[in-house]
């Protein structure tokens, strides 16, 4: 129906979107839970490209709630993954 590249392409702008809009709601009081893993999950492959760049880019939360933060993650990444290889 559409091309690996459309769909990449769209995908790309969405992460974008998540990890902007992602980016203020962390509290350092808080601890990530498990929307925000689910958030990192989908934003994990741009952030690899950060790492090119800077070398203090995090990659996971260090303060989380445990499975929960460790769920979101899991499946964020997973659909990224889905989607990118479909």
């Amino acid at each position: 129906m559409y091309s690996k590249t459309y769909r990449f392409i769209w995908l790309l702008a969405v992460l974008l979107i998540v990890n902007v809009l992602n980016a203020p709601v962390l509290n350092p009081l808080v601890p990530a839970g498990i929307m925000d893993g689910f958030c990192h999950g989908l934003t994990l492959f741009l952030n690899l490209g950060g790492l090119a760049v800077k070398d203090n880019v995090a990659l996971y939360a260090a303060d989380n709630t445990g499975f929960g933060y460790v769920l979101g993650y899991f499946l964020g990444v997973r659909i990224v993954e889905g989607v990118v290889n479909a």
